[in-house]
């Protein structure tokens, strides 16, 4: 693996080597075993997405600021037009098939209660809506009829998914949606499981207050990506969405079936799914993610990404997001860890990273240089600041040149000198440093 990380350059990517073969798990190979080899890589996210909306909202990890999390994935795959996206269907039947029969029950049941309201007279007492869950929810659906569905989940500590062939079908979910970057507090709110919901006067509108608790799989092309998306990189969007990217292939898609074996071992892992509940901690998940963390944290690494904040920053949520992922096959391999899984989850996450990159990398850089031109303009000042940029140790000329360089070009040289001192009583009085013998003062 290469990482090519020059700001200069605007096409930086991170250069994850296919050669380099890590052991599939076996949870992921029940599926992508039965997918076309182009489309494999992009189906280990759906995976993880669509198992893991069955995990009750009580679960929960620590994330890197080591606040409660509960586990969420909102997955877009990217790719060309007719590359062989529709992969996503054939995960969707088989990982679904057990949310769907649930879902089939609480239709008949909304089915019978429109029917019985049609017979009601207006007048009458009319019958109350069931609060029957739906897990499984479609793209054409209103932001009020979301929240609705969202606070049937909540009650019976569900997670619903919604799935989408077009990522631009999620802004009607939202009044937002037609608004620059509609769509994308959806995902904002999902990620963090906020709350959400709407208050209302009118007795007939739809009035809750629950959870975001929803995972998200959609699809789109390159340009569809980057339409939605907007501010993406700024809002802080896409760095919470794993992305993956289908190549094109010149072979036509097969696809084979699923077993009836393979299906029963795939509701065995949703049977511990479903069953799992409190906070997960597995201290060599928690080792693994700092492994990571420091090959890419170490500027001497070729994995760095140190020279390039941006990418940095995006790493973060990409780290957490692996995290979830080995959560899900820690516990759908009854609770073992594997330590086989190190490098293939290692190897998954620069993959993250390169499709994040690849596809977002003018929108990064333009972002960055943003950034830089709103911190050139302003005045850095206070003790603090300052006593960072001092070496370690430090004498009052070395302070007395900085605040030089820094210093309005009508400041006066006592005036610098005078501020000099002060700042070295000052340090000197908060603890901050102390006098050592040879007049030099060390930071403490």
């Amino acid at each position: 693996m290469t990482v090519d990380n020059d700001n200069d350059n605007d096409n930086d990517e991170v250069d994850v080597d296919d050669n380099e073969q890590a052991a599939e798990p076996e949870l992921i190979a029940m599926f992508t075993r039965h997918l076309p080899a182009n489309t494999r890589a992009a189906a280990e996210s759906v995976v993880f997405a669509t198992l893991g909306s069955y995990l009750k909202n009580s679960v929960t990890i620590r994330d890197v600021s080591n606040k409660p999390h509960m586990l969420q994935f909102t997955v877009c795959i990217c790719g060309n037009s007719s590359c062989g996206k529709g992969f996503v269907d054939v995960i969707c039947d088989h990982a679904l098939a057990r949310r769907r029969r649930q879902d089939a029950e609480s239709w008949l049941a909304l089915d019978a209660w429109a029917e019985e309201k049609k017979l009601i007279s207006k007048s009458d007492a009319q019958p109350l809506k069931p609060l029957m869950p739906l897990y499984v929810l479609c793209g054409n659906m209103t932001e009020p009829a979301l929240n609705e569905r969202l606070k049937c989940l909540e009650n019976v500590e569900g997670r619903g998914i919604i799935v989408v062939p077009e990522i631009d079908l999620l802004r009607k979910m939202q009044s937002s949606g037609t608004k620059l970057g509609g769509g994308q507090d959806l995902i904002l709110q999902a990620f963090d499981s906020s709350m959400t919901g709407s208050i209302r006067v009118s007795s007939d509108a739809v009035s809750t207050y629950t959870r975001m608790s929803v995972n998200i799989v959609a699809s789109t092309t390159f340009v569809g990506a980057l339409d939605f998306f907007q501010k993406g990189i700024e809002r802080g969007t896409v760095g919470r969405v794993d992305f993956a990217i289908v190549p094109d292939s010149q072979e036509v898609p097969r696809y084979e079936d699923f077993s009836p074996e393979t299906q029963a071992e795939i509701e065995r892992k949703i049977d511990l799914l479903e069953a799992a509940h409190g906070e997960i901690v597995v201290p060599e998940i928690d080792e693994l993610i700092e492994e990571i963390r420091l090959s890419y944290s170490d500027p001497s690494s070729p994995l760095s990404f140190q020279s390039n904040c941006e990418y940095f920053k995006l790493s973060h949520r990409a780290l957490l997001i692996v995290k979830q992922k080995a959560i899900i096959l820690y516990i759908t391999n009854n609770y073992v860890w594997r330590e086989e899984w190190c490098d293939w989850l290692t190897k998954n996450f620069y993959r993250m990273m390169q499709s994040k990159i690849s596809i977002f990398n003018t929108e990064i850089q333009s972002w960055a240089k943003r950034q830089k031109s709103c911190v050139s303009h302003q005045k850095i000042n206070g003790p603090q600041s300052e006593l960072a940029a001092m070496p370690s140790p430090f004498t009052r000329d070395d302070l007395v040149a900085y605040k030089r360089a820094h210093a309005q070009a009508t400041t006066s040289e006592h005036d610098i000198v005078t501020k000099a001192k002060g700042l070295i009583r000052v340090w000197t009085k908060r603890g901050k440093i102390q006098a050592n013998e040879d007049g030099s003062y060390a930071k403490l």
